[in-house]
């Protein structure tokens, strides 16, 4: 399918008003998305995507397909943030919430807890985590399992405590891994309201520099496939600090 047929799923108005309203932080549109839109701001190296209709059950798509090219994206620019737009009023929103993230516009006074802590109470891996692991270990050594945090407490924009699945700090910036499944991920199950708060998430870690990266359940199965695209978006154990 050409970008100019793809472009026909996002309606005129909505493509024409985000080029006009990301124009103004220098993001120029580049090409279509898996459901939507990417925007770069080349003098800056960072980028935007724009999902529309994402959430709609009538209109099905890949999950593992959805972080792939989210993945991939990630490596390829200094910052990635994303948003999701049906109609006028979430790109206001979607405005507003990309001037606090390049401000880094946080929210510091009313510091809550969202999300929980499973390393406080569960000391054993669960079945997403064991796949993680073991191919890390796989791909680095089982020594370096301890270049690894599970469960890295962050404060998202709002000022909300928020867990990261897993943190590994690269020699030139953080990476926060998440393992997904589709159950409590895919915005066609999840529905709008969570899927917006699991990317207030994200641009929050993009916004402290680092690089988000996911797996679905199913990409991590395919263990070779997921050792080699661990290796490429980690790079190697020796930029691990």
């Amino acid at each position: 399918m050409s970008d100019d047929s793809k472009q026909n799923q996002i309606p005129a108005e909505i493509f024409n008003l985000s080029c006009d309203t990301f124009k103004k932080y220098g993001f120029a549109y580049c090409k279509q998305t898996l459901r939507g839109i990417l925007f770069v701001n080349q003098e800056k190296n960072i980028a935007l995507i724009v999902d529309y209709d994402i959430c709609n059950r009538s209109n099905p798509f890949s999950y593992t397909e959805h972080v792939k090219e989210q993945n991939f994206l990630m490596t390829k620019f200094q910052s990635l943030y994303r948003f999701v737009i049906d109609d006028k009023s979430d790109l206001s929103n979607a405005k507003n919430m990309l001037d606090r993230f390049l401000n880094k516009d946080f929210d510091e006074n009313k510091i809550s807890v969202k999300g929980a802590n499973r390393e406080l109470v569960e000391i054993d891996p669960t079945l997403p985590e064991a796949y993680f692991e073991k191919a890390f270990i796989e791909s680095y050594g089982y020594e370096s399992l301890n270049k690894v945090k599970r469960e890295m407490p962050i404060i998202d924009i709002n000022g909300n405590t928020r867990y990261v699945d897993y943190y590994i700090q690269h020699k030139n910036y953080g990476i926060a891994i998440e393992k997904n499944g589709e159950t409590y991920h895919h915005p066609i199950i999840t529905g709008k309201d969570k899927y917006r708060s699991q990317l207030i998430k994200q641009n929050s870690l993009v916004a402290y520099g680092l690089k988000v990266y996911r797996w679905s359940i199913s990409a991590m199965q395919s263990i070779d496939n997921f050792i080699e695209e661990l290796k490429t978006y980690i790079g190697s154990v020796d930029d691990l600090l």
